[in-house]
């Protein structure tokens, strides 16, 4: 998938240890510069509420 140790539970998990908005300001800062890396809205959302990525229901 994405390259990331199966043992280390994903990309998804960590975006949630480090909170959206901690993920968010990454991808804004990243965004600038390549626009393959501008923050989607629900990633936006995520960051406004507080959300977790295990709760974004696929689809």
């Amino acid at each position: 998938g994405y390259g990331w140790p199966s043992d280390k539970g994903g990309p998804m998990l960590y975006g949630d240890m480090v909170g959206a908005k901690t993920v968010l300001a990454t991808m804004e800062r990243l965004g600038a510069d390549d626009d393959r890396f501008k923050p989607c809205d629900t990633l936006k959302k995520l960051a406004e509420t507080g959300g977790r990525f295990i709760d974004v229901k696929p689809g």
